[in-house]
């Protein structure tokens, strides 16, 4: 793992606006450290934000409910009018860099086809140079004055590509990525269904532990833990519904009993599942 010198990871923020419009002019970079605030409820950006993470692992939940684990070296980003949710599930070990600009700003990179709103973790790694920049930019805005900004905003541009160009590299094959997403539609479905993992595999004609290497390699995690976690984000659904008991969420994704059910739901989400309703 990369070690930092510390004083360039050390937490400070940078923001200007670019104008009278916040959400249009706003301009920042930073470092953050420390016990991440649990955000398990969907917040929206109206400007576009994306962070780096550096230490501490989490999870990234987009606006279709789908979820990505984040570790160091993933890019998150923040995409403008859409809800989403990034919170950790380390304590106290997370550490990221970050920069947001404004929304218009982000939309004309978009059409240009600069970023990929498709994708919205990246993977770019880490190395000491991609950190450096966003501390040097991090530096450059906090001394800066109104007819810096439009230069920094280059600056912004030019990280935000060069991030998009570090993923595309590090990137797997598509035949790869091709057989990942069509293994997380399958361990997807039918979630109270008992599902044969090595089954899984052989549909890609592969051995059950080239596909959990594979799968493990592409998406994060391992296929049972994905289906699992499918299975939980399934449960929040239905415990949003205050007409069904518990014990009939669990029967309905397949659960043994309601015990077994809410040890897994803790574990996953962190409440039991009578304390997340009462959250909904």
């Amino acid at each position: 793992m990369l070690i930092f010198p510390p004083d360039l990871i050390a937490q400070k923020t940078a923001y200007r606006i670019l104008g009278s419009d916040r959400d249009n002019g706003i301009i920042g970079a930073g470092f953050l450290q420390g016990t991440r605030k649990d955000r398990k409820t969907p917040i929206i950006f109206t400007y576009y934000g994306g962070l780096l993470l550096l230490r501490g692992e989490g999870i990234y939940r987009d606006w279709d409910g789908h979820e990505q684990p984040l570790t160091p070296g993933c890019f998150a980003q923040r995409l403008p009018g859409k809800p989403h949710v990034t919170y950790e599930i380390t304590d106290g070990e997370w550490a990221e860099c970050f920069i947001v600009c404004g929304r218009e700003f982000y939309q004309s990179l978009a059409a240009l086809g600069c970023v990929d709103e498709t994708r919205p973790v990246l993977h770019p790694g880490l190395s000491l140079p991609l950190v450096t920049r966003f501390r040097e930019l991090t530096e450059k805005i906090a001394v800066s004055v109104n007819e810096d900004l439009p230069q920094i905003l280059v600056s912004i541009h030019h990280l935000l590509i060069d991030i998009h160009l570090l993923d595309r590299e590090r990137r797997p094959d598509s035949s790869k990525r091709e057989i990942a997403n069509e293994a997380c539609k399958i361990l997807g479905e039918n979630l109270a269904e008992n599902l044969h993992l090595p089954e899984v595999a052989s549909r890609f004609h592969l051995s059950y532990e080239r596909f959990r290497k594979l799968f493990r390699e592409l998406v994060g995690m391992p296929p049972g833990e994905y289906r699992i976690r499918c299975r939980i984000n399934q449960a929040q659904a239905l415990l949003s519904r205050k007409d069904l008991p518990v014990q009939e969420v669990a029967r309905r994704l397949g659960y043994s009993d309601q015990f077994a059910f809410s040890k897994q739901f803790r574990q996953i989400a962190g409440l039991s599942p009578r304390q997340f309703r009462e959250t909904v």
